[in-house]
């Protein structure tokens, strides 16, 4: 998982880099986390933390985002209820069958490997043992393991599947990053009874498979569709996603179509914002100015260019509705990099209403600590 960044600009025109790609790790900026898939006969419904996207079968490409959909509608030929816990994970499939995986760990000098047991029975899983199981699924009597590698800090790729006989235990197949998936960092196996095939999720590319062979695969990314509304976008070649779509995502903006509207109204303002890679990770960027923290040649840290403070309202009108931030950047430290009033007095009213700093049930809230430091650093406070 990427780690929370602080928000950056770059210089006029500079077009976003990617990261050195290494063991079937993506180029672009992760997608919204897909959490499930779910099939009806004529499209893919790719549930995320960010609402559903659906796919049409015959047009993969573009998305409509819905918001829910009748369970009828759907249809698996297999489900698995996972459990997980600090040293491993339970896999309860449809019939009350578990299995148990513990997780593989060799960083920091460790060399821990990964085991998978059913009914206490240790089982191979031709996957090496520095793996972590990540994704299980049983398929006309074929267990299905996916693999992710775990780091110190963050997860890393892992082998791809390994699809074994479920009575003689015997390797079936292989696929791998690269040469068979997009990445190696395997999330979900679904089973698809419309089309006798099984859906695999990577971090960033879906794959259908079928007979044992990627039949097809897409990348994905975000991008706008004709109604301005920001969405999930599959193609079958690597396709950057569009800047302002990850970053109204970020600020927590649901319906995108009317400020990406008045993005487009600005002449001037569009084009300047980017996402770039360096040793630190992703980041956005705008004129080459290091927004919310100070640098050796800047006096302060460097606040938005004063002709994006149409945004501001539309941040902080997020921000009241859900007080969530994501996982790969840190809201606090774009939002509040405005030289604008409304910024300390939305900071004031939440400190009133004593939710600053809070972190109730998994659910990060604003932190307003954070935010009067960038505040002052930019000389509002």
């Amino acid at each position: 998982m990427l780690k929370i960044l602080l928000l950056t600009m770059s210089l006029l025109g500079v077009s976003a880099i990617s990261s050195k790609t290494f063991a079937g790790v993506a180029d672009d900026i992760y997608p919204p986390r897909i959490e499930d898939l779910r099939f009806t006969q004529s499209s893919v419904i790719v549930d995320t933390a960010n609402g559903s996207f659906v796919f049409q079968r015959n047009k993969f490409g573009m998305t409509e985002k819905k918001s829910a959909f009748r369970t009828a509608e759907t249809n698996r030929l297999e489900t698995v209820k996972k459990l997980e816990s600090p040293e491993g994970t339970k896999w309860i499939l449809d019939g009350g069958i578990e299995y148990h995986s513990m997780h593989g760990y060799c960083a920091e000098g460790q060399n821990i490997k990964h085991s998978l047991k059913l009914l206490g029975k240790k089982l191979k899983t031709y996957l090496p043992g520095c793996d972590s199981i990540s994704a299980l699924g049983m398929f006309h009597n074929q267990l299905w393991l996916g693999a992710i590698r775990q780091w110190e800090l963050s997860n890393g790729p892992g082998s791809g599947i390994r699809a074994i006989d479920k009575k003689n235990s015997r390797l079936i197949f292989s696929l791998k990053p690269q040469r068979d998936l997009i990445d190696g960092f395997v999330k979900i196996l679904r089973a698809d009874d419309f089309s006798d095939s099984v859906w695999v999720v990577t971090e960033s590319g879906i794959h259908k498979v079928k007979n044992a062979k990627v039949i097809e695969k897409w990348y994905l990314s975000e991008q706008f569709n004709k109604h301005g509304q920001a969405v999930l976008y599959a193609s079958h070649k690597p396709k950057k996603s569009n800047p302002w779509a990850l970053l109204f995502r970020e600020a927590g903006i649901e319906d995108t179509r009317s400020v990406w509207a008045e993005v487009n109204s600005y002449h001037g303002v569009r084009d300047r914002l980017n996402y770039m890679y360096d040793e630190e990770g992703y980041h956005f960027r705008i004129d080459g100015l290091k927004m919310g923290d100070k640098i050796e040649l800047q006096p302060m840290a460097a606040s938005w260019p004063i002709e994006y403070g149409f945004l501001v309202d539309y941040f902080l009108n997020a921000i009241r509705t859900n007080q969530i931030t994501n996982n790969v950047w840190s809201t606090e430290a774009f939002v509040c990099a405005f030289k604008d009033k409304r910024i300390m007095n939305f900071v004031r009213e939440l400190q009133r209403n004593e939710i600053n700093n809070a972190f109730e049930a998994g659910v990060r809230k604003f932190n307003t600590k954070f935010c009067v430091g960038i505040q002052s650093a930019i000389g509002m406070n």
